[in-house]
Formats: C-alpha cells, sequence, structure tokens
C-alpha cells in the first residue's frame, strides 16, 4: 500500500496477514519503508508468525486502541470547527437541539 509521507513523497507501508488460532484473519501492521521496513523482513516476520501458531505459543500483536466517540462528543468536535469556517452554523445546531436522542 502506498501512502504519501510528510513530505509528499510516496511511502510503501507493509502488512502481513494470516489465520489465527480461532481461524480467523488478521492483518497486522509491519512498518514503513521509510522506517527501514523490507519486503524481507515482512516475510520472516510473517513466517516467524505462523511457526508459533503451528507450535501453539502465544502470538502477541500490538493493537491500537482507538478512542470511542459518542454521536455528541463529534457533534460538539463539528461545532467547534464549524464556528470558525461556517457562516450557517447556527441552522446545524438548531436542527442537532431538535432531534437530539431522548433517553428512554
Amino acid at each position: 500500500m502506498r501512502v504519501k509521507t510528510k513530505t509528499g513523497k510516496p511511502d510503501k507501508v507493509y502488512y502481513i496477514t494470516f489465520k489465527d488460532e480461532a481461524n480467523k484473519f488478521k492483518r497486522v501492521k509491519i512498518g514503513r519503508q521509510s522506517e527501514g521496513i523490507t519486503e524481507a523482513y515482512c516475510y520472516q516476520k510473517r513466517a516467524e508468525t505462523l511457526q508459533k501458531i503451528k507450535l501453539g505459543e502465544e502470538v502477541t500483536i500490538k493493537y491500537k486502541k482507538r478512542k470511542k466517540f459518542t454521536f455528541g462528543q463529534m457533534y460538539e468536535e463539528y461545532l467547534k470547527w464549524a464556528k470558525n469556517n461556517k457562516d450557517t452554523w447556527v441552522n446545524d445546531k438548531q436542527a442537532f437541539d431538535n432531534h437530539k436522542f431522548k433517553r428512554c
């Protein structure tokens, strides 16, 4: 997968895919070419991971935890942006206030 770096030049991002113990596909980001990651290194990491799965060893995969936002929190961020960048943000605020979810 190609992405652009901060300098605007294209950069490759390397992932490995495999099936875990539960027979589910996993896709794990290994790194970027600009960080010194190569295809050979990714092949080696995938082989190590598959070997651990075959031997029954625990495979440790680092996952980034994503922040969970509620709709109201996202709206507050949008409203901050809208106040600076839109002339009609008042209409958006009125529509949101009118249609808020009411808890039962």
